[in-house]
């Protein structure tokens, strides 16, 4: 872990650095984009939450909606990508997709995949958003 981490306008190194938390603490992510970057509940912005800054400590009780209040949807990138019955890797394997654009009605964090796991609004099960983009 670092000393500090800087908190930035956007889900980027490219964005602008907006405040720093310089204590340790635990911090609520509501949103993950680009891999590794989480939206700070607070509203003050985004932090990296790549395991070199963070560490989660475990899973929401309720999970989240997306950010936006309802869905939304990904590209996944990966030919052969697990669906699981529930969201980490933990669950039992409930099928197999490959690529193509689902829509996600709910994310949570939880074992197994760095920027967190997503429920398919098929009903299907729960899908890694590590290999998956936000479109």
């Amino acid at each position: 872990m670092v000393a500090s981490l800087n908190i930035r306008s956007g889900p980027g190194a490219g964005n602008k650095v907006v405040g720093a938390i310089n204590d340790k603490g635990s911090y609520t992510i509501t949103d993950i984009q680009n891999s590794s970057w989480g939206r700070l509940k607070s509203g003050a912005g985004w932090i990296n939450c790549s395991s070199t800054y963070c560490k989660r400590v475990g899973d929401a009780a309720a999970g989240s909606t997306a950010a936006n209040g309802g869905s939304y949807q990904v590209k996944v990138s990966a030919t052969d990508l697990n669906i699981r019955t529930g969201p980490g890797t933990n669950y039992s394997k409930n099928g197999v997709t490959g690529k193509g654009v689902f829509t996600i009605t709910e994310t949570r964090a939880c074992t197994g995949s760095v920027s967190g796991w997503g429920k398919l609004k098929s009903g299907v099960g729960w899908i890694s958003l590590d290999y998956a983009t936000r479109v």
